[in-house]
């Protein structure tokens, strides 16, 4: 299985992707900010021209912004929904017709 890494985080991507090249998987890391639609179309793209079709999307970012949820403040509440709700609809809403196109069986 060729694998795609996304990750906002650009050493732990760095780290994650050269640890299972060296195992010698077909890996790409591409920095990609869920929150962000252009972000995840980007990362589509990428994965595409690397690899060709996507059989299988794992849209697993979450964060937390710690503490009470009354204590957060908006711009905490606004990166918490923005990962863990718009990065879900991004995830689903590029990727989702990508795969239903590829009609394989």
């Amino acid at each position: 299985m060729k694998l795609v890494l996304a990750d906002i985080d650009d050493a732990n991507l760095a780290k994650a992707e050269n640890e299972l090249i060296g195992l010698g998987g077909g890996v790409l890391g591409v920095k990609t900010d869920v929150s962000k639609r252009s972000d995840v179309d980007l990362l589509a793209r990428r994965t595409l021209d690397a690899f060709g079709q996507v059989h299988l999307l794992v849209n697993n970012a979450g964060i937390g912004a710690g503490g009470s949820p009354w204590e957060a403040t908006w711009n905490d509440w606004e990166w918490v929904i923005g990962v863990n709700l718009c990065g879900v609809i991004h995830g689903v809403k590029v990727f989702t017709p990508l795969m239903l196109a590829q009609n394989v069986e």
